[in-house]
């Protein structure tokens, strides 16, 4: 799946500007599917191009002019066709380089291995305590 189903489902909610929906992801979604500025404006691109978005431009005096972007009919078609179809794989094929660096860790000191195991854990908790948050 592109992040182009995360945009047009961002887009539901609100016209936004790319920064903006990078904003959304970053305080929503990050933990589910992370997207950098530059993969977000390429997918817009697209989008437009297909006219699943149409963008316009809002003018400001004092700062640089705005691109907004609005979901079309034919976007959130698109997105709800997507959202109702279900996904293709249930269980999700992840890199785990923690378990990776588990695995090899005979090859560390127990103390590094240990140091890193640590940190992973106050990670987990941090993301579950954003989470439970959300």
């Amino acid at each position: 799946m592109s992040i182009s189903y995360a945009i047009l489902g961002m887009l539901t909610h609100k016209d936004m500007t790319g920064y903006e929906i990078k904003n959304a992801f970053d305080s929503t979604i990050k933990c589910l599917w992370p997207a950098h500025l530059s993969q977000i404006y390429r997918d817009l691109g697209k989008l437009e191009a297909n006219e699943s978005v149409l963008s316009y431009v809002e003018q400001q005096e004092a700062r640089p002019d705005k691109k907004i972007y609005r979901l079309t009919p034919k976007g959130e078609g698109e997105f709800l066709q997507w959202l109702n179809k279900g996904p293709n794989h249930v269980n999700t094929i992840f890199k785990d380089e923690v378990g990776l660096r588990v695995f090899f860790g005979s090859h560390l000191e127990k103390d590094e291995l240990i140091f890193q195991l640590k940190a992973f854990i106050k990670e987990k908790k941090e993301t579950l305590f954003y989470l439970e948050k959300l």
